[in-house]
């Protein structure tokens, strides 16, 4: 459920990457809805347990949205 996972500093990030062609049914990141947010969350709570990160890991949830050639990185898009 989760596209990327990276560092951002002191942060590890998990990234949902949106891309839409058209806007006919919105925002890219508008498709990040909560029960998408809830399977990402749950994705990352898999992770860190299989990877052996401690429990108070940073972590930040964030999206990377693609309009045609405009790419969009929202930093702490939701949180939990």
């Amino acid at each position: 459920e989760v596209d990327l996972i990276a560092r951002d500093g002191e942060y590890l990030c998990f990234i949902e990457v949106k891309y839409r062609k058209t806007l006919s049914f919105g925002y890219p990141e508008e498709a990040v809805t909560v029960t998408k947010q809830r399977k990402i969350l749950k994705g990352a709570r898999v992770f860190l347990h299989q990877n052996h990160y401690a429990a108070d890991t940073p972590c930040r949830f964030d999206v990377i949205s693609i309009y045609k050639e405009e790419i969009s990185w929202l930093k702490d898009a939701f949180s939990f």
